[in-house]
């Protein structure tokens, strides 16, 4: 019998067995949560308040949107403070947005909300101004601008005018 000859030892072979991949499992884990974030973010373009989604659905949003804001805070914090990098949120955001990187150009341009009409983008301006602290117009405005997030009501009410029809026909 014909002996092999073995090219790596035994400590090398355990070493590479335990080597953990983390940081590409992330990534990967990353890219497929942005992908389906992307696409329920178009499937709930087209749900209204009214049909709604069902309770269960809105809490894992809301607990995956918390927990990869905890991942993301506590590397920042370590890249601040642990690797001397003076970069803060804003640079890192700013960053992202010139990216020559694709995906992340698209799924910037595809979060950003945009008015379907011109009267939505009007009163989207009333629900960003009463958020800013001017005094609402109206009740109605009063309740959108408490239940909707800032970034929300800025994207809808920075929409151009510019072919967007007066009011959308409701199907």
């Amino acid at each position: 019998m014909k002996k092999r000859s073995v090219k790596e030892s035994i400590s090398e072979l355990a070493d590479a067995a335990d080597r953990d991949h983390e940081v590409q499992m992330a990534r990967s884990d990353l890219y497929k949560l942005a992908e389906y974030s992307i696409k329920l973010h178009d499937m709930l373009k087209s749900v209204s308040e009214e049909e709604g989604i069902e309770g269960w659905q809105q809490a894992k949003i809301t607990k995956a949107a918390d927990y990869i804001s905890s991942v993301f805070h506590a590397l920042e914090y370590d890249k601040k403070y642990n690797d001397n990098s003076q970069m803060d949120t804003m640079a890192l955001a700013q960053a992202a947005r010139e990216s020559t990187d694709p995906y992340k150009s698209r799924l910037h341009s595809t979060l950003k909300e945009k008015a379907k009409s011109k009267a939505q983008q009007k009163f989207m301006g009333m629900v960003h101004a009463a958020q800013k602290g001017e005094k609402p117009a109206s009740k109605e405005v009063a309740k959108v601008a408490k239940d909707m997030p800032k970034k929300a009501a800025k994207d809808y009410a920075s929409t151009k005018h510019k072919g967007k029809p007066e009011h959308v026909k409701k199907k």
